[in-house]
């Protein structure tokens, strides 16, 4: 399937946000940084009670960026919610998720741009991603490229694909959700016709991006692009809640696809006595690594340097 071509910025960055003023900032300074440069970026204020709307109004008049706005929901809706205000806000003819407390390399939008250009029957372009907990930098914020493992041991670990160059592959059945949602980028006009379930408060990015692929051919990039930051996500209730969603968006396609959707509620079900085990054990970290690997001194220097980069974009409001 061929895409239209859509008048505006070429890329809508929806970040969705519930009290992260904390972290919010590092979020927006990552997107100021971004080597591409024609984008929106649309937070949804959803039902904040910590001043999370005024930084972003206070971030967009220090900075300048004409491109950063906010949107306030009544009250606190959920991420569903949240998700689709944003994408009804959208203008661009690509769109990128961001988490309030994750941040992006700054190579990111660049790279998934000129992908998906160059692949017009492609639906939606994934890139790597690392997760970290804590300051990936060393205590003064100082980028330390000579000594990796001052910072090491919080980088939890990355997933990347092992290539040279980017893949491409067909999702065909409910599974495992393939793609992440805030790792990729994908095309608006998809993304309208299948919209987010404004029902969920959790679980709306694998209902969402299993819907989205469903047949659609998706390509993986093999560099970083995307940090999460586990600090925020080291709760059981959150790893809990998530699978129970998950159980929930799976069992839609009951009818299109009786065995795989079967298999990944049982999956999702079986998750829920072993978060409780490595809670109880002490084991969150563990947890939050699981099926990554170490990341090379390399990936911690960029890393770190990102992270850097951020720190001074961020002081720039203090």
């Amino acid at each position: 399937m061929l895409w239209e071509v859509q008048a505006g910025p070429q890329v809508s960055v929806l970040i969705p946000t519930f009290n992260m003023r904390g972290t919010l900032l590092r979020a927006l300074a990552s997107l100021r940084l971004q080597r591409f440069e024609d984008f929106e970026a649309i937070v949804v204020d959803d039902g904040s009670t910590d001043g999370s709307a005024a930084l972003v109004e206070r971030c967009a008049a220090s900075w300048g960026d004409r491109r950063l706005r906010c949107v306030r929901l009544p009250r606190n809706l959920g991420r569903g919610s949240a998700r689709a205000a944003a994408l009804a806000e959208a203008r661009g003819e690509f769109c990128a998720f961001l988490d309030a407390d994750d941040w992006l390399l700054p190579h990111k939008l660049e790279a998934q741009v000129a992908l998906l250009r160059a692949e017009p029957a492609c639906a939606l372009v994934d890139t790597g991603f690392a997760v970290v907990l804590g300051s990936a930098t060393s205590n003064t914020g100082a980028h330390r490229p000579g000594a990796p493992d001052a910072y090491a041991a919080r980088v939890l670990g990355v997933a990347t694909l092992n290539a040279a160059g980017p893949e491409f592959f067909r999702h065909v059945r409910v599974s495992a959700m393939p793609v992440r949602s805030p790792t990729a980028l994908l095309r608006r006009e998809r993304a309208v016709e299948v919209g987010f379930d404004a029902r969920l408060r959790r679980g709306e990015d694998f209902d969402f991006i299993t819907r989205y692929l469903l047949g659609q051919t998706y390509a993986r990039l093999p560099a970083l692009g995307y940090v999460y930051q586990a600090d925020s996500r080291m709760q059981l209730r959150t790893y809990g809640a998530s699978s129970l969603a998950g159980t929930y968006a799976a069992l839609k396609h009951l009818r299109r696809q009786p065995y795989s959707a079967c298999v990944e509620v049982g999956r999702r079900l079986a998750k829920l006595p072993a978060y409780a085990g490595l809670f109880a054990l002490g084991q969150q970290a563990r947890l939050a690594s699981h099926g990554l690997r170490p990341a090379t001194d390399a990936e911690l220097a960029t890393i770190s340097s990102a992270e850097s980069a951020i720190a001074a974009t961020s002081a720039q409001l203090g």
